[in-house]
């Protein structure tokens, strides 16, 4: 097995060189590829000496020298890797010994495994750091907090409630791409999750099987994990979910998959409405409403599509509001009369 390992680099120079030299130390690692992304802070220098040390180690500078994303380059790392596994890791993270010995044997146990995805552990720079993360309320451990098989993998994603991969933790034959696709850059957020879900859609994934960490995640002050407790908008989300419904629909994937996808969906077109004014809620529900009849199978069977054809139509959403105006106005009275 011999995995090409694709590293996206931004600005990382403090880890970048630790995050090679653990990927160079597994025995499964056939190349190392570094992707710079428009690097201000010396990454590029660091990068070019690194691969001018060791034949394994590729540079492949990003065409626009200019920041476009971790995805961005992760896709060009894919389409320039040589070996038939690719995997990823983080320019401030770093693998830890035998990263991919489970795997390894997976892939030599199961002829029909497309992937593999472990956990990944957190490491904290100093005191402040974890002091942020904890408050963040994000878990020690990334990764799915039960063996799943892969025949109910996707179910249990679009289910939540389990965790999801982290691209640390995730190694994949590079022919499942040419099923499912790349990342999806235009996305605002998600983009990870994006892919998984459709891995898991055209794939077979198996867990490492072990709820010890294969490569540790390093949170410091300047990192995208420190940062991820501001508010995701859920307009973005529903982008999210609202590809995926495309993209299940042009793969004509079994409507009951559809559906849980639209479920997340109508989450997300609920949230938009719970936070905007009226026209704007009923705007954004009438949308959804027609979007969801276009894309999605029998799309009143989803949980929550009641109250988002309420909100489209206006007066359940006005009802709705003028109860939420009502009420807090009759608690607010009987505390001032008890």
């Amino acid at each position: 097995m011999k995995v090409s390992v694709v590293i996206p680099v931004f600005n990382a120079a403090p880890f970048v060189e630790q995050a090679v030299q653990s990927a160079l130390a597994q025995p499964e690692t056939g190349e190392v590829i570094l992707v710079d992304d428009g690097s201000t802070d010396g990454s590029l220098d660091i990068c070019r000496r690194l691969a001018e040390e060791n034949t394994a180690v590729r540079l492949v500078a990003n065409s626009e020298a200019k920041n476009r994303g971790a995805s961005v380059a992760r896709n060009i790392g894919i389409k320039n890797a040589n070996c038939p596994f690719i995997a990823f890791l983080d320019a401030d993270d770093y693998y830890l010994p035998d990263r991919f010995r489970r795997a390894a044997e997976l892939f030599c146990a199961r002829a029909d495994a497309d992937g593999v995805y472990d956990s990944v552990g957190i490491a904290y720079e100093d005191e402040e750091a974890r002091l942020r993360y904890d408050a963040a309320e994000w878990p020690t451990m990334l990764g799915l907090n039960e063996v799943v098989a892969p025949e109910v993998l996707l179910e249990t994603l679009l289910a939540s409630g389990t965790g999801a991969f982290c691209t640390d933790g995730i190694v994949v034959r590079r022919e499942l791409f040419e099923r499912s696709g790349y990342f999806k850059p235009e996305l605002k957020t998600g983009q990870d999750t994006h892919l998984w879900i459709r891995f898991s859609a055209v794939g077979r994934l198996y867990a490492g099987g072990s709820d010890k960490p294969v490569a540790m995640a390093r949170v410091h002050a300047g990192n995208r994990v420190t940062g991820r407790h501001r508010r995701v908008q859920h307009a973005d989300i529903q982008q999210v979910w609202r590809d995926l419904l495309l993209w299940s629909q042009q793969r004509m994937l079994p409507p009951p998959w559809r559906r849980a996808m639209a479920r997340r969906y109508i989450w997300a077109a609920n949230g938009r409405i719970a936070r905007s004014r009226f026209l704007s809620a009923v705007g954004i529900g009438w949308g959804s409403v027609g979007f969801l009849f276009r894309r999605c199978p029998q799309p009143w069977r989803v949980v929550g599509f009641a109250r988002l054809l309420s909100a489209a139509s206006g007066l359940g959403l006005a009802v709705e509001r003028a109860v939420d105006l009502i009420l807090p106005q009759r608690s607010d009275a009987k505390g001032a009369t008890s």
